[in-house]
């Protein structure tokens, strides 16, 4: 029987280096590779949750309404001073509308007990004639313990602004 021979050809750095491996070595590449493999898996679904979190941040970020930051400050003076002149002309001929200089603390009084309708609605329009003005209640005193005055009630001026923060701040 003859003998087959293959023409010998010249092998490639990546063949010659699989005819020299030996079975310990072809264990040792495969556990690395089949590491390599797990890791790589592993990444991925690291990557895949964290893309997924990053999604659920930005729905409920943009499910959070946007609340209107409110600050108060101080009304100056000739503001307080314009809004009880007009309390003033309408109710003046039967109360008493005062502005404390210095502190715009405003008062309403009335020494007449039959003034009392007239003196709650006063300080009802006190309360709405401007809707960016919130009344601090100083004092509020009726009967006869209020001293020179049957019905006296103290208010200080807070002006009330809204600032709405912008979308995606």
């Amino acid at each position: 029987m003859a003998k087959l021979s293959l023409p010998k050809m010249k092998l490639s750095i990546v063949g010659r280096a699989i005819q020299t491996f030996d079975k310990n070595s072809a264990i040792i590449v495969s556990i690395v590779w089949g590491a390599a493999i797990v890791l790589s898996i592993m990444g991925s679904m690291g990557i895949s949750s964290a893309m997924h979190a990053r999604e659920q941040l930005a729905a409920a970020e943009a499910s959070t309404p946007l609340t209107p930051r409110i600050t108060q400050q101080q009304l100056p003076e000739p503001a307080v001073k314009a809004i009880t002149d007009k309390l003033a002309k309408r109710y003046g001929n039967v109360l008493q509308i005062n502005v404390a200089p210095g502190t715009g603390l405003v008062t309403i009084t009335a020494k007449d007990a039959g003034a009392f309708s007239t003196w709650l609605t006063a300080v009802t329009y006190l309360d709405i004639i401007r809707p960016d003005v919130a009344w601090k209640i100083e004092k509020f005193c009726v009967g006869a313990k209020c001293g020179d005055s049957l019905m006296s009630a103290s208010f200080s001026a807070l002006a009330v602004a809204f600032e709405v923060p912008a979308v995606g701040g």
